[in-house]
């Protein structure tokens, strides 16, 4: 007997916590983005300590982020995709948080959001999470400007 999924449900399900975390990063919600992981996650970051594998250090490293915006954090997202299989999904995107921060140092750089997802006790969780900034290997730099 071959496992029913219930995709369409699932994909509108995933793209709903996006919009959620996203919604929550701009407004600072550390709870409700840290609600969505799943305990044993594993994130790879931009920030360091680059791989965390605890909820907590996530915390600590969202709040450190947050700190650095005086208001809200101007958080967008671009071309995201989303696969979604039985119980377990992956969204990409590319994400920019562009603006002031610490009221004078303007970020001005987009970076590759890879998220993948497992369907715990009927719940959909966040069980890796991948924020790699691109680079240009020709020009041996961060690529600041995407034509996206």
């Amino acid at each position: 007997m071959t496992a029913v999924t219930e995709k369409p449900t699932d994909e509108v399900f995933i793209h709903h916590m996006i919009e959620v975390r996203q919604r929550a990063i701009c407004n600072k919600d550390v709870e409700t983005i840290i609600s969505q992981y799943a305990p044993n996650v594993s994130s790879l970051d931009l920030y360091k300590p680059q791989q965390a594998t605890s909820i907590h250090t996530i915390k600590t490293q969202l709040l450190k982020w947050f700190a650095a915006y005086s208001d809200t954090v101007p958080y967008k997202s671009s071309g995201l995709e989303v696969i979604v299989g039985n119980n377990i999904a992956f969204s990409h995107c590319l994400t920019s948080a562009m603006g002031f921060i610490n009221q004078h140092k303007k970020n001005n750089f987009w970076c590759r959001t890879t998220m993948g997802y497992q369907k715990i006790n009927g719940n959909w969780l966040i069980t890796h999470e991948h924020n790699s900034e691109p680079f240009s290997l020709a020009e041996s730099s961060p690529v600041s400007q995407l034509p996206y």
